[in-house]
């Protein structure tokens, strides 16, 4: 299926859709479908004659809602809502050190029929880590405890000196920010994804990765995990150490530097003046390279 296949018959969702996921994934270059639950109910969400897409066709991702998690403690932060185990036998092959690229997109009325084009939030870092699966297999796995690595991450833009701004994070320029003026909103060329490259030296095997933007504009903070499964190729011989792995639920807390910045909701109610700083905390364990 192509990718503007897939952008097109979720424009029909309607306001039954909010806020949004990853729309697909480049690997290694090769395009991967996602696997949104609302897909499978596009015949009762107004989508009437339009050209459904075969649910029969395996997704590398977890099913997921577009909804976010705002409870950091709720086992929905381990790959969003019911998709722990809930997943086929189906991996995207990438070498060590290969290229992954994950196209975001927020579904929402305000924005068709650009879904697919564009990200409705700007605040707050992007993070992505990787767990290994046990055996050859991440099908039905239910990844559990201190497991979790991270390897790849993204907050403020260089020279930024205020995190209230949308223009000071990378997911605004990265994932291609419909900005809102008052009057509308401002939808801009076609992003080119969160793009990062695996560890060179990565252990060959099967694993999940889990993306994951952090909405810091709210209070609470708003979480969007998304997990898809890899199978690694290649002759790496590393695997991180105990001290960088952490578990999803249990890697965060509601009240670390980096996730509690908003009152409410920057640009909308004004920020305390301690956030108006440069000075922001990845939140999460430090980042795994495997000795790249």
């Amino acid at each position: 299926m192509k990718f503007q296949d897939i952008t097109s018959v979720l424009a029909f969702a309607g306001s039954a859709l909010a806020h949004g996921g990853i729309l697909s994934y480049t690997i290694d270059g090769k395009d991967y479908i996602s696997n949104p639950y609302h897909l499978s109910d596009m015949t009762t969400n107004g989508a009437g004659d339009a050209d459904i897409p075969d649910l029969t066709t395996p997704s590398i991702q977890r099913p997921y809602y577009w909804y976010p998690v705002e409870d950091v403690e709720s086992s929905n932060m381990t790959c969003n809502y019911n998709a722990i185990s809930n997943a086929p036998d189906f991996h995207a092959t990438v070498p060590a050190g290969g290229n992954i690229t994950a196209h975001w997109t927020s579904p929402e009325g305000g924005i068709f029929p650009y879904v697919g084009l564009s990200w409705r939030h700007s605040h707050g870092p992007m993070l992505a880590y990787l767990a290994r699966c046990p055996g050859d297999s991440c099908a039905n796995y239910k990844p559990e405890g201190a497991i979790w690595f991270k390897i790849a991450e993204a907050g403020m833009r260089p020279g930024e000196k205020d995190m209230t701004l949308n223009s000071a994070w990378w997911q605004s320029e990265i994932n291609g920010y419909a900005g809102y003026d008052g009057e509308g909103y401002h939808y801009p060329a076609y992003p080119e994804g969160w793009s990062f490259n695996l560890p060179k030296r990565l252990k060959k095997g099967a694993y999940l990765i889990r993306h994951e933007i952090i909405m810091t504009a709210a209070n609470p903070a708003q979480f969007y995990p998304n997990c898809a499964q890899l199978m690694v190729t290649g002759e790496g011989d590393k695997l991180p150490a105990a001290e960088v792995l952490v578990a999803f639920p249990g890697a965060y807390k509601a009240s670390d530097p980096g996730i509690v910045i908003a009152d409410w909701a920057m640009g909308w109610q004004p920020a305390e003046p301690r956030y108006n700083t440069s000075d922001y905390k990845m939140p999460g364990p430090k980042l795994w390279t495997g000795g790249n």
